[in-house]
């Protein structure tokens, strides 16, 4: 493993200093293989424990790569045409109307231009005290409620509920769960031994990064304060949104999902 350079070392320390990040992971890959691993900072401030390029934190949006490579997959396969309706794989489905849901195919989720940007589906399952949307399909089942911002294809529009259900399309042809699907198509051949797909997975781990936040954390604060930071307080159970932002991983296993990324043609 090489060390850091002195100007590798003051880049990542001028980025914790002006975005006020008490700890980082990082992982360096060359040549097909990771050059360098370790950590700045603390994983968790209450303790002191140092954050690693092991440590595992939640990914958040990188996830949807992960269900773009997913969906590919399947496309290289037959199993799927990224321009054919999405109804032809999910037989009933109504988003917002029949011919807004006549115009939705996978190219359109994934590339976020279905024009349904944020339907408000997701604000629900965070900020109410029962979960409305409790499984992937009960979601997908309520997106006839969904108010349409823009025609299918018109402009690009960031939708999380897209994205719930291009992981719905994806299971569905699989025929196994999205958390199945991710483990057996892309974290095990990577061998990407310490990323999981549940959050509960991300809470119980002995080395996992905390989320911190030094102000302005709004509804996602959870009173617990470390030092200068407040706890960022995520949804217990983000299943239902899986596809969207539910990945935890680490540096090194980042970096041998890049590894395979930049080497694709041979991954």
């Amino acid at each position: 493993m090489s060390i850091l350079t002195d100007s590798q070392s003051s880049l990542i320390r001028q980025f914790m200093a002006s975005n006020d990040v008490p700890g980082v992971a990082v992982s360096m890959v060359r040549d097909g293989r990771i050059i360098h691993a370790g950590g700045v900072g603390c994983a968790d401030m209450h303790t002191g424990r140092a954050a690693g390029a092991d440590s595992l934190w939640p990914i958040a949006s990188i996830t949807k790569s992960f269900t773009a490579v997913l969906a590919m997959q399947l496309v290289e396969e037959g199993l799927l045409d990224l321009d054919a309706p999405v109804s032809d794989y999910l037989p009933g489905l109504v988003v917002v109307d029949q011919a807004t849901t006549a115009r939705l195919s996978m190219r359109r989720l994934l590339t976020h231009t279905t024009g349904l940007g944020r339907t408000g589906h997701q604000d629900r399952t965070r900020e109410e005290a029962v979960n409305p949307f409790p499984t992937r399909e009960a979601l997908v089942a309520a997106l006839h409620t969904a108010l349409a911002q823009a025609p299918v294809g018109g402009r690009f529009s960031y939708s999380n509920e897209s994205f719930v259900l291009a992981g719905r399309v994806i299971e569905t042809v699989r025929d196994k769960p999205l958390e199945a699907c991710l483990e057996e198509h892309i974290f095990k051949p990577l061998g990407m031994s310490r990323t999981v797909a549940r959050f509960s997975q991300w809470r119980a781990d002995a080395d996992r990064a905390l989320l911190y936040a030094g102000s302005g954390i709004g509804p996602y604060g959870s009173g617990i304060r470390h030092g200068d930071y407040e706890v960022v307080e995520l949804v217990t159970d983000y299943q239902t949104f899986l596809s969207t932002g539910g990945i935890a991983s680490t540096a090194n296993d980042l970096a041998r999902y890049q590894l395979a990324s930049m080497d694709r043609d041979n991954s």
